[in-house]
């Protein structure tokens, strides 16, 4: 489809025109529930909206800068995109089996689920740790959230809570106590888990977890690899866990038995994991390949790609920039 008229007076008949054909593509092929990401440069292909809005955001806001391939809105990008329909996880939850097949465990189960006898396991086989993980995860995206509830299904209720306590940056005795409300309002049969600690072993299994590291109360070092069994820091000689304030004898008994609570946790994020997940999703997959695939190369200074910093590594590196998939990290000091 010829973009041109992109770059007409947002007024014009010919901007219209080409406007409601595009919006008749992505209506056509990338709608979900009558709605598509907004690609003005206000919504930045972060919220769904319907046709009139759309149009309206527009019209009145123009383009994102740089979306001159609609590859979210019907342009497909490769012949080899998955077909997989995720459609909007926030508003429909009947679409969770599609989500676990398409990103969390496809590739580390997939041959527990195409096999010969059709029962999801090989032969009379044990399913392993993550098979077993899948399946349970399967069942509870299955799930009803209450007898008759056909929009949200257990586990795609929890994922939406979890996503609305981050937002709201909600403490965990506050999600465990909007549960307990919950399960008192709802129907009897509701499958709400009791408490937060049990709704994230409920979508642990959906990975991307952090690893938990003690640290040294005045940062002076980390309890890992060599260190992992030390109990106070080389450096200053501070304990690593805290100290019980009960100094009567019965109370430094019962410290003992006690779990040591650690002076200070610094929560590791793997990064190779989340890239690789960005890759696994059909609805990211392409935007990983966009600086290669879909960016617009007319000369002018669009994205970080026509830099000139960009392609002079691009001319030192020759092979590791053959691959499309190829991922480039920087660093800034300033905040996002």
């Amino acid at each position: 489809m010829d973009g041109s008229w992109m770059y007409k007076f947002r007024g014009s008949k010919e901007h219209e025109n080409g406007l409601d054909k595009l919006l008749d593509i992505a209506f056509e092929k990338e709608s979900v529930n009558g709605k598509i990401v907004c690609p003005c440069k206000n919504c930045k292909l972060g919220d769904w909206v319907d046709r009139v809005t759309a149009k309206d955001h527009l019209t009145y806001h123009g383009f994102l800068n740089g979306y001159a391939r609609w590859f979210v809105h019907g342009e497909a990008s490769s012949s080899t995109r998955p077909t997989y329909d995720l459609g909007d996880n926030f508003d429909n939850g009947n679409d969770m089996q599609g989500i676990l097949h398409d990103g969390i465990c496809f590739g580390r189960v997939e041959n527990y689920i195409d096999d010969n006898d059709g029962d999801g396991v090989p032969g009379d086989e044990e399913p392993n740790n993550d098979a077993k993980c899948f399946y349970e995860l399967l069942k509870n995206a299955e799930k009803e959230l209450y007898p008759g509830c056909k929009k949200y299904s257990q586990l795609s209720a929890i994922i939406r809570l979890f996503h609305i306590m981050c937002l709201n940056r909600v403490s965990n005795k506050g999600f465990t106590n909007l549960l307990k409300f919950i399960k008192d309002a709802f129907p009897v049969g509701e499958t709400f888990p009791k408490s937060y600690y049990e709704a994230k072993k409920m979508i642990g299994g959906l990975g991307l977890s952090y690893n938990k590291i003690h640290a040294c109360l005045n940062d002076c070092m980390l309890y890992s690899k060599e260190y992992k069994n030390d109990t106070e820091c080389h450096v200053c000689k501070t304990s690593r866990y805290l100290e019980d304030k009960d100094s009567s004898g019965v109370g430094e008994a019962l410290s003992k038995k006690k779990k040591k609570v650690p002076a200070k946790v610094l929560r590791h994020f793997p990064l190779i994991p989340r890239l690789q997940r960005l890759f696994m999703s059909s609805k990211t997959t392409s935007f990983m390949r966009w600086h290669k695939e879909g960016r617009t190369e007319d000369g002018y200074m669009r994205h970080l790609a026509d830099s000139p910093a960009w392609k002079t590594f691009d001319f030192r590196n020759r092979d590791f920039v053959e691959e499309t998939r190829n991922i480039r990290l920087g660093l800034t000091s300033e905040w996002f």
